[in-house]
């Protein structure tokens, strides 16, 4: 579980501080037949709403609420059981916000949000007409289609002069200000005829639309930051419109940081190399483990220019340090133990032309998880492949390796080590059994993985 233990530490850095001595927010909630004695306020963090205050009601009925001064940002109030409303923080210290069952909403002293929950009432208007229209146009029962559809038209043409009119007025608002910068980029002509992509145009549209992707973001300003919006988007960016190898993805990474410090937006940079150091290096699969090496090292090389706190960059190279020797293309150390029968045998006297290291433990649960899928490989396929499991339990009460072992014997080696002596001489640190390593017949390593099943999966793939 070490992998882990700095990932509080940069929520807390990079979310607001909001329970300090000096109170500056002071808002207060009236919120009708609400039951719960408490209200919590949550923001935005990659794809998780976190929760950051609880609000206890007052004898008046209302939620109360003072929090330290912070940049602008939307947060999301909640009951026990669901989230029920955002609002924004911005440039008014002290306001109000009253909300009824019905939807009805009323705002005291707070422009940024009277607009911006204006905002939200009309957009759930034209939700409620688009599914009503759905449902009515797909009924074979339903008469009179052509009328469903004015209907319909009428609610989008209303919904459209209210958006257009809305950005002209509020320019500032959070709402237009996402929607400027979340906008998809512009096609040029170059790529169109008639209004369509140019055959043969796909690659170069793809790379300029990647490339491009970020050019009417407003990194000025950090409202977008904290808003599921915002992450939504760049996982687009990440995992849709970008090529899915290690390499690509750390390219795609590396010019968003780039990009955003050269606009400015110091603070989306470091916030997406901290989320996403921190997410690669508790993913235990070659292929984000790679992304993890190739970013340590991006960050150590410009750490200057961002505002990646020493300890942590020094907790994030020391464990690239350890995860680079084993990333495919290396050589595996040649592991040598005593199995159960006394005998000690060595990783290279393996002749296969596959061999899966299997580091497990047997008092390890998750290990047994989908076992089955492992044996009935080893079963079926050892001969297809050509390949041996040489596995090595890490189980630290021998009582227990024993019992097992007497129990559920493998077809395969088994050998018995402690995960000290493990790291001690071959530099592994096996923090979370099981892991698998994939390697050819020169025990070069060509892959890493938790799960069973992607073994045959796996070497499908390298025999094809």
């Amino acid at each position: 579980m070490k992998r882990i233990k700095y990932l509080i530490g940069i929520v807390m850095v990079f979310l607001p501080q909001i329970m300090l001595a000096q109170k500056d927010y002071d808002i207060t909630f009236w919120i009708k037949d609400f039951e719960d004695s408490v209200l919590y306020i949550k923001g935005a963090f990659g794809k998780d709403l976190i929760m950051l205050d609880s609000i206890r009601k007052s004898p008046d009925q209302s939620f109360h609420w003072t929090a330290r001064k912070q940049f602008p940002r939307l947060l999301t109030a909640s009951s026990s059981q669901e989230d029920m409303f955002s609002f924004v923080l911005d440039t008014s210290l002290r306001f109000s916000i009253g909300i009824e069952p019905s939807g009805f909403y009323w705002v005291e002293g707070c422009e940024a949000n009277e607009h911006y929950l204006k905002y939200q009432e009309e957009n759930r208007k034209i939700r409620l007409a688009e599914y009503q229209y759905k449902l009515q146009i797909n009924n074979p029962e339903q008469d009179n289609k052509d009328s469903v559809k004015q209907v319909y038209a009428a609610a989008r043409a209303e919904w459209k002069t209210f958006t257009e009119d809305f950005y002209i007025k509020y320019p500032d608002n959070l709402m237009s200000v996402l929607v400027r910068s979340l906008k998809a980029p512009n096609v040029p002509d170059t790529f169109l005829v008639d209004g369509k992509l140019k055959e043969g145009k796909e690659m170069q549209y793809a790379d300029y639309f990647r490339t491009h992707y970020w050019d009417d973001f407003d990194f000025d300003d950090p409202r977008i930051l904290y808003t599921p919006f915002f992450f939504q988007r760049f996982e687009s960016y990440l995992k849709k419109i970008t090529v899915q190898n290690s390499d690509s993805i750390f390219i795609s990474l590396k010019e968003f940081c780039e990009f955003a410090l050269s606009k400015g937006g110091k603070l989306y940079a470091n916030y997406i190399l901290n989320y996403y150091l921190n997410h690669y290096s508790r993913m235990p699969f070659s292929f984000n483990e790679r992304i993890y090496v190739l970013l340590t090292d991006f960050v150590t090389k410009t750490a200057k220019y961002y505002s990646i706190p020493p300890s942590e960059l020094d907790y994030h190279q020391t464990l690239a340090s350890k995860i680079k020797p084993f990333l495919p293309g290396n050589r595996m150390p040649n592991i040598t133990a005593v199995d159960f029968g006394g005998t000690r045998q060595s990783l290279y006297d393996q002749k296969h032309k596959y061999t899966i290291v299997y580091f497990w433990a047997a008092g390890c649960e998750s290990c047994k998880k989908d076992l089955e899928v492992l044996e009935e490989f080893y079963r079926t396929k050892k001969d297809t492949f050509d390949v041996e499991i040489f596995s090595i339990d890490l189980e630290k009460e021998a009582a227990v390796s024993a019992e097992y072992h007497r129990k559920h014997p493998f077809e395969w080696i088994v050998l018995k080590a402690m995960p000290e002596e493990i790291e001690q001489r071959y530099g592994l640190d096996v923090e979370l059994t099981p892991e698998l390593y994939i390697l050819d017949r020169n025990k070069r390593i060509l892959n890493k993985t938790v799960l069973y099943s992607q073994i045959e999966e796996s070497l499908k793939m390298l025999e094809e």
